[in-house]
């Protein structure tokens, strides 16, 4: 698979923050448990190291895998305002519809899109910025508004 360069330099990205309101209608139930969502995160984790980005993307990408695993179902990925969403709960969902996802131009958006957020993240790694970030890719693979 081949695709754009992503930029690492997140000095310039925009307030997360003014969304922070506007996700309170997502009702993200934790379906996987705390195993399943580490196995899911680790085969996404590999697909991305065995991509073709640059290995500062890689690099900065796994550090959010990482911190979202690490942090499972805990304070730093729970988002409380309107429904309460954990970014790991989003992560697990949009790693299986991927492993199911048959149509590979779609599977290299989803992976291209996911790369993308989680290397923005590292621009900071607040509860809100993780799951607004997440839902992001979700609403696009899932079709939510």
């Amino acid at each position: 698979m081949s695709f754009a360069t992503i930029s690492t330099d997140t000095s310039s990205l925009p307030d997360i923050h003014k969304y922070d309101n506007q996700i309170s209608h997502y009702n993200i139930p934790s379906r996987f448990s705390v195993e399943a969502k580490g196995e899911m995160f680790q085969c996404l984790s590999k697909i991305i190291l065995a991509s073709n980005f640059d290995v500062q993307v890689k690099l900065m990408a796994n550090n959010s895998i990482s911190s979202i695993t690490h942090d499972i179902q805990s304070g730093p990925n729970f988002y409380g305002l309107g429904n309460k969403i954990y970014a790991d709960d989003i992560l697990a969902e949009i790693c299986d519809g991927l492993f199911k996802e048959k149509d590979q131009e779609k599977i290299d958006t989803i992976i291209y899109q996911t790369t993308e957020q989680l290397v923005n993240m590292q621009s900071g790694m607040c509860p809100s910025g993780r799951v607004i970030r997440l839902i992001m890719i979700y609403n696009f693979m899932f079709g939510v508004n």
